[in-house]
């Protein structure tokens, strides 16, 4: 699969290397950060973490699909950030 840099869902939007995401709970929310989009799956790095009033920036990564980040799980933050 190729790397891009965004990936567009016409009725939802767009998902751009750069975005902050945040876990749309009340408990264990993580921001997210958008590494690489690669066919419908995307790499994320958390970059905060906040779970029983402790905050932590753990740095790691994780991946989801597409539908699961533009879901309502989530909710974007921030448009870009390099």
């Amino acid at each position: 699969m190729n790397e891009i840099n965004q990936f567009n869902q016409s009725e939802d939007g767009v998902i751009r290397v750069g975005q902050l995401w945040r876990d749309r709970r009340e408990s264990n929310v993580r921001t997210l950060k958008v590494e690489r989009v690669v066919g419908d799956r995307v790499e994320l790095r958390v970059i905060r973490q906040e779970y029983q009033g402790e905050v932590t920036e753990p740095m790691r990564t994780t991946n989801m699909t597409v539908a699961r980040l533009m879901s309502r799980n989530f909710i974007l933050e921030q448009e870009t950030q390099r």
